[in-house]
C-alpha cells in the first residue's frame, strides 16, 4: 500500500504503529505544485484484512477525528477566537471519549465503524492513495457524525457562557446588596428550611416577602426560588448549609455565587432542633 500523506503527523504515527508490528515500510518525499507530499510504502497484506481494519479506525480515532473537529469549528461554523475554538473542541473532545456523559444522550449520529466496502477497495487498490482525499470523498459519514458532535459542544459552549453570564450578573447583585440578614443557617433535606442566627425558621410566606422580583426576571433558568433567590434577597455576611449530600448540584451553584460567605457542613453539626411540621414540604 502506498500512502500519499502532507502531514508530517501522520507520517509519524504510520510510522510509529508500524515499528510496533515490525511491518516494514519505505518514506520518500517528493514535491508537487510547491507542498511536500511523503509517499509512505508497506505491504499491507502482512497486516492482514483485521489488522488493515484495526490500522485504519485507529487512524481516524487518534489522528483525523480530532483535526475534522479543527476544521468544523474553523471553517463550517466560523469561530475566530482562539479561545472559544480551544473551549468547544476541549468539549467535543470529552464528549467523543465518553467524559462528557450529561451530553451524550444528545448525540444520535454515534462514530461510525469502518465501512467494510472501504476496506474491500483499499485492500485491492494499486497505486498511491491520498488518505485526506480519499476521506473528503469516502468520509461523509465520519464528517456528518463529527459535526453533530461540535454542534453538541457548541450548545454547551453556549449554556456555559449564559451561566457564566448569570454568576457575573448575581455577583454583582450580591456585592451591591445590604444585608438584611448576618447570618442564616440552611437545613437540607427535601426542601431546604432556612433559619436565623437564634434559630428562628423563616417562614416561606415570609421568604416571598423578600424576594427581589427582579431575579426571577434575569436568567429565571437559574435562580431557584425556594432557596437561591431568598438567600440573595437576605444577603447575609454568612451561610452555613448543613446536609449529608455535599455534591448537590444547587449546592455547587450557591458556592459558586456566594463564594467565602457559604460552608458546607455535615447534617450532625445542625444547631437548632428541627420541627419537621415547619419544613416547606
Amino acid at each position: 500500500m502506498d500512502l500519499l500523506l502532507k502531514d508530517v503527523r501522520d507520517v509519524e504515527w504510520f510510522q510509529s504503529k508500524l515499528s510496533i508490528q515490525s511491518i516494514p515500510y519505505q518514506l520518500d518525499s517528493s514535491v508537487l505544485y510547491a507542498k511536500t507530499q511523503m509517499l509512505l510504502s508497506f505491504q499491507h497484506r502482512d497486516l492482514g484484512w483485521d489488522g488493515l481494519t484495526d490500522l485504519l479506525t485507529s487512524f481516524i480515532h487518534e489522528r483525523k477525528r480530532l483535526d475534522w473537529v479543527l476544521h468544523i469549528i474553523k471553517d463550517v461554523f466560523l469561530y475566530k477566537d482562539e479561545l472559544e475554538i480551544e473551549r468547544i473542541f476541549s468539549i467535543t473532545d470529552e464528549l467523543m471519549t465518553g467524559e462528557r456523559e450529561d451530553l451524550l444522550p444528545f448525540i444520535k449520529k454515534k462514530f461510525p465503524k469502518i465501512p467494510e466496502e472501504i476496506i474491500t477497495f483499499l485492500w485491492s487498490y494499486e497505486g498511491a492513495l491520498s488518505l485526506d482525499s480519499f476521506f473528503s470523498f469516502r468520509g461523509r459519514p465520519f464528517l456528518d457524525s463529527v459535526t453533530q458532535y461540535v454542534e453538541v459542544a457548541i450548545d454547551e459552549y453556549k449554556m456555559e457562557q449564559e451561566y457564566q453570564n448569570y454568576l457575573d450578573w448575581i455577583r454583582r447583585y450580591v456585592a451591591d446588596k445590604s444585608s438584611v440578614e448576618e447570618t442564616v443557617h440552611v437545613h437540607l433535606t427535601g426542601s431546604p428550611v432556612l433559619y436565623d442566627a437564634k434559630g428562628n425558621y423563616f417562614k416561606e410566606s415570609d421568604l416571598q416577602k423578600h424576594i427581589d422580583r427582579r431575579l426571577m426576571s434575569h436568567h429565571p433558568i437559574y435562580v431557584d426560588s425556594q432557596l437561591i433567590a431568598p438567600l440573595l434577597s437576605l444577603s447575609p455576611k454568612r451561610i452555613y448549609f448543613y446536609t449529608d449530600s455535599p455534591n448537590q448540584p444547587i449546592i455547587r451553584t450557591c458556592l459558586a455565587i456566594f463564594e467565602e460567605k457559604l460552608e458546607v457542613l455535615a447534617m450532625e453539626s445542625f444547631p437548632f432542633r428541627l420541627d419537621i411540621s415547619k419544613a416547606n414540604f
